[in-house]
């Protein structure tokens, strides 16, 4: 019963992460609002630590591995960056490009925020 429960988890999980959400931005969202908005929750959990159960990896402490200019980049265009970067391929993530710009960059000042 429990392996049957936790592969319905993970199907739903993956299916909700699989779909691109198109909400738009209000004017002065705060990045942890577009965080909550766009469903970055969903797949990385609601303080990005991933629970076991959830198919986003951690993004608690990745500023050591991100800027904040390319994380806005890579949320517009997901599957250009994993061309780009080998140790992105078999991710998958859906693009942000209905954000703008500052939206983007809030984003990602919300995300390379979280810590462990």
């Amino acid at each position: 019963m429990l392996p049957a429960l936790v592969s319905a988890c993970l199907l739903v999980a993956a299916t909700a992460c699989g779909a691109t959400p198109i909400v738009p931005a209000l004017p002065g969202q705060s990045g942890a609002e577009l965080y909550a908005a766009q469903g970055c929750g969903r797949c990385h959990g609601d303080d990005g630590s991933s629970a076991f159960f959830l198919p986003g990896p951690d993004l608690r402490g990745i500023g050591a591995h991100w800027t904040r200019a390319d994380l806005a980049a890579y949320f517009a265009d997901p599957p250009a960056w994993v061309q780009r970067v080998p140790s992105l391929r078999g991710r998958s993530m859906p693009a942000y490009a209905h954000l703008d710009e500052a939206a983007r960059l809030a984003l990602a000042d919300h995300v390379l925020e979280l810590s462990p």
